[in-house]
C-alpha cells in the first residue's frame, strides 16, 4: 500500500489492513516500531515512518477511519495527522525528527516493546503499510 493520493498537503497518514479496528491493534502495531528507532541518529526510516509520525510532537489532531473489507483483508484503516510529521529539511534531514520525537522519559519501558507488527494485531495477520516522509524548506 502506498499513501493516499487524496491526501491534502499537510497531512500525515498511517495506513493498516488485518486489524480490528476496535481493539486499537493498528495503533499499537505502529507504535510497537519504536524498538527499531535509533534516537543516537534520528531520521526517517521506512521501518519507523509509523511510529514517528504517530508521535510527532507538532501533530495535534488525529483523525480515523476504516472501512470492513471482509473476513479475508478484515479492516482497512486510515488516520490522518495535522500537522504531518516526517518533515526532512534539506541539508539538515535529522533536525525535525530529533525535536519532534521525543524519547522515553523511562527508559526501561522501551526495552519491553516488540519488533512485530503483526503480533498486536488481534488475528496476528495485520499489515501497516502507507507512512512516508515530506519535504520542506
Amino acid at each position: 500500500m502506498t499513501k493516499s493520493p487524496k491526501s491534502p498537503k499537510g497531512l500525515g497518514e498511517n495506513l493498516a489492513y488485518g486489524f480490528d479496528f476496535t481493539d486499537g491493534g493498528a495503533v499499537t502495531a505502529w507504535y510497537n516500531e519504536i524498538s527499531l528507532y535509533n534516537y543516537s541518529d534520528p531520521g526517517f526510516e521506512e521501518a519507523t515512518g509509523h511510529f514517528t509520525q504517530l508521535v510527532w510532537k507538532d501533530s495535534t489532531e488525529v483523525g480515523c477511519g476504516y472501512k470492513d473489507c471482509g473476513s479475508y483483508y478484515g479492516y482497512y484503516i486510515v488516520c490522518n495527522y495535522y500537522t504531518q510529521g516526517n518533515l526532512i529539511l534539506a541539508g539538515d534531514e535529522g533536525r525535525l525528527f530529533e525535536e519532534n520525537v521525543m524519547p522515553l522519559k523511562n527508559s526501561t519501558s522501551s526495552s519491553s516493546s516488540s519488533s512485530s507488527s503483526s503480533s498486536s494485531s488481534g488475528s496476528g495477520s495485520g499489515s501497516s503499510a502507507g507512512s512516508s516522509a515530506g519535504s520542506s524548506s
